[in-house]
């Protein structure tokens, strides 16, 4: 069985993940919809 994420691991994915999408519209104008779909999910989860 997986052990849950603590909540310094969840909050450093989440920078990185909000890191990426803004890395991602500076450089395309949006950030891809993989990453779009994992912070949907990410959201959705919670």
């Amino acid at each position: 069985m997986e052990e849950p994420n603590t909540l310094f691991e969840i909050d450093r994915d989440l920078d990185s993940l909000l890191d990426q999408i803004e890395v991602e519209t500076e450089e395309n104008g949006t950030a891809s919809p993989e990453l779009l779909l994992v912070a949907q999910d990410i959201f959705h989860a919670n």
